[in-house]
């Protein structure tokens, strides 16, 4: 995008949007709520927007902290629109693994109905399976939306900047 909006590639813009990025999707994984990832993805958006701000010559503190906030607001609603992330889909993640784990434990069962505790076992680990399936696509989907939003509204506000200065 930068390539095709500027003619040229930044290293330092695009390694700030890949550490951004991967904040964002390290964030969307991380099982939070909405609140959680929308106040996680307003700071990541809006200090990376200042960094790069700074590093591209802008001193006057006022467009900083507009630039900033515009970018903060909009990585806050791209996750309210993106959705829930983790928690989207299902039983959540853990209460998998926490079955999972109970029956690993039972040496008890295993030993008095080896065939039942097996058929046990396949269960959770197909449900768990199952659940890991669900979850990660509708991560991947969030931080997609997510991403694209964010992305959307920064070209905008970037060429509408450019439209008035002209």
């Amino acid at each position: 995008m930068q390539l095709a909006d500027t003619g040229q590639i930044d290293v330092f813009d695009v390694g700030l949007a890949a550490l951004s990025g991967a904040a964002g999707g390290a964030l969307s994984a991380t099982g939070l709520g909405r609140t959680g990832q929308a106040i996680g993805n307003a700071v990541i958006s809006g200090v990376s927007e200042t960094i790069s701000q700074i590093k591209n010559g802008n001193r006057d503190l006022g467009s900083i902290l507009y630039n900033a906030g515009v970018m903060a607001a909009t990585g806050a609603a791209s996750v309210i629109i993106g959705g829930k992330g983790i928690r989207a889909e299902g039983t959540p993640y853990r209460e998998g693994l926490d079955t999972l784990n109970t029956l690993k434990g039972n040496y008890t069962k295993a030993v008095s109905n080896p065939k039942g505790f097996i058929n046990e076992l396949n269960t959770a680990i197909n449900n768990l399976r199952f659940i890991t399936r669900s979850e990660v696509k509708s991560t991947t989907i969030s931080f997609g939306v997510s991403n694209f939003l964010s992305n959307f509204i920064c070209r905008v506000k970037n060429n509408f900047r450019r439209w008035l200065v002209k």
